[in-house]
């Protein structure tokens, strides 16, 4: 099967979607498919390239960095959709894929809409509600729209009702294959980890704040960057420690280190680190929010839901994590499980 896959970053560049796209487009190479990617093209990556199989092709957009647009993404999707048996684009809230938006395309249409339903600052919500038509147009373009949780589906569905019948859920994984070549580091204390962008509705201030309260006897480690970092570090004290973006493996190994994995944010459509963590054999604490409590379910045992606002109860989550060793690998989806999924999910599509 040939397969177009429409996304805003794809690797080396990082990032929730960026995972998620790059792991499924390496992984239906293996299972047999040819993948193309078109994507937006940030300062200093190649054009074109071939990363494990999957051909990449990167086009240039305006200037900014949060909002980029790419009429020249748009108009090689339109002309060029028809070549291949599906194309599936990945996430609403970018306007990488607005030339699906724009006019129907003669090619079976997948959306991934990694969907929170809210922009997460005043200017993105204005923005989301600017953009809110041609989104419903993507939708409805779609032959198949694909939720990460059931959480999103249900939002889905509610903000969007007319694409009731075309829904599915598939969920995302886990680098089973990285974490089990990983080895934790050495002579670490007890870790708390943080990973993912830095943004104000990520709520990491929350976390610092709580495990200030707490007793030195650890460290937390934060992962990532974004505009929220610099405010970040001036609340930190002493025993928090900022590391910026650091590569899949050494992420890997921070996995394996940490006793918990922590994430408060007020919007997720999946809780992709915290299923990590459970992975690696860590905890997680994750705020009280529809897409945590799915995976909270799904992780069993080795998740804690927390209600965000209460400083005290992530308190008591984080001491429980910290005073709990890391229990080593346990099983849970892979992403070799997810493209299987979504293969299944393309046949449907061509067969509609």
């Amino acid at each position: 099967m040939r397969v177009a896959i429409v996304a805003p970053n794809y690797a080396p560049v990082v990032g929730g979607v960026e995972t998620v796209v790059t792991h499924v487009a390496r992984h239906l190479v293996a299972l047999g498919c040819e993948v193309e990617v078109w994507t937006h093209r940030p300062r200093g990556l190649a054009a074109r390239e071939d990363l494990d199989g999957v051909a990449v092709r990167r086009f240039v957009t305006t200037p900014s960095a949060r909002y980029p647009l790419s009429p020249s993404l748009w108009r090689h999707t339109i002309h060029h959709a028809r070549g291949y048996d599906v194309v599936h684009a990945h996430s609403y809230h970018s306007t990488a894929a607005l030339g699906l938006a724009l006019r129907r395309v003669p090619a079976p249409v997948v959306v991934t809409t990694h969907y929170h339903g809210v922009g997460h600052t005043p200017a993105a919500q204005a923005m989301h509600r600017g953009y809110r038509p041609f989104g419903a147009r993507l939708l409805a373009h779609a032959t198949r729209v694909v939720a990460v949780s059931a959480a999103e589906e249900a939002l889905l569905r509610k903000d969007f009702p007319s694409i009731a019948d075309r829904t599915a859920v598939v969920a995302n994984g886990v680098d089973t294959d990285r974490l089990a070549a990983a080895q934790p580091w050495q002579d670490e204390p007890p870790t708390l980890l943080v990973a993912g962008r830095l943004e104000p509705y990520k709520r990491v201030d929350r976390i610092i704040a709580a495990f200030g309260r707490l007793p030195s006897v650890g460290q937390l480690v934060v992962v990532g960057d974004g505009p929220d970092r610099g405010r970040l570090e001036r609340l930190a004290g002493p025993n928090v420690r900022f590391l910026g973006r650091v590569g899949d493996d050494d992420l890997a190994r921070w996995l394996l280190t940490a006793r918990g994995v922590v994430s408060l944010s007020a919007h997720e459509a999946f809780g992709l680190v915290a299923a990590e963590g459970v992975a690696a054999g860590a905890r997680a604490v994750l705020s009280d929010i529809p897409a945590h409590r799915e995976v909270a379910t799904m992780l069993d045992a080795a998740a804690t839901v927390v209600d965000a606002g209460d400083l005290d109860a992530v308190r008591a989550a984080l001491a429980d994590a910290l005073a709990a060793p890391n229990e080593g690998a346990r099983a849970v989806r892979s992403w070799r499980d997810v493209a299987a999924d979504y293969l299944a999910v393309y046949e449907r599509a061509v067969s509609r």
